[in-house]
């Protein structure tokens, strides 16, 4: 694939999946669909941060990196926008239920970004 084609079908991709979202914020009342109006509220939130995210992070390596391969830089960008969807969604999770505090959100940022130096640790063996 090449790298036109996938920013192309990357944006399209997130494009439907941000208005998905919005159709789930317009039109679903979470108090009566229950857990399946929230569970796809949170998934159709996930996958539009990771596009959106991800396709960012890619163009901001791109040229400030202008040198590195593209297919590390989307591998690279993807990984992480992951890890930053994985964030905000859990911080939206805990802010429903009103258990956000300050303490939690250093924890969580700095469980990520173990996880992230463990998988970037795996990769250059």
């Amino acid at each position: 694939m090449t790298l036109g084609k996938y920013l192309f079908l990357m944006t399209m991709a997130t494009l439907l999946c941000w208005g998905a979202l919005a159709l789930v914020v317009f039109f679903v009342d979470p108090e009566q669909s229950g857990t399946v109006g929230i569970l796809i509220f949170y998934l159709a939130a996930f996958f539009a941060i990771i596009g959106t995210a991800s396709i960012f992070g890619f163009l901001v390596r791109y040229f400030f990196k202008p040198r590195d391969f593209a297919f590390v830089q989307v591998k690279n960008s993807f990984r992480q926008a992951i890890w930053f969807a994985i964030l905000v969604v859990i911080v939206l999770f805990l802010q429903s239920k009103g258990l956000i505090a300050w303490w939690n959100l250093i924890l969580l940022v700095l469980a990520l970004a173990v996880l992230e130096m463990f998988w970037m640790s795996l990769s250059k063996q």
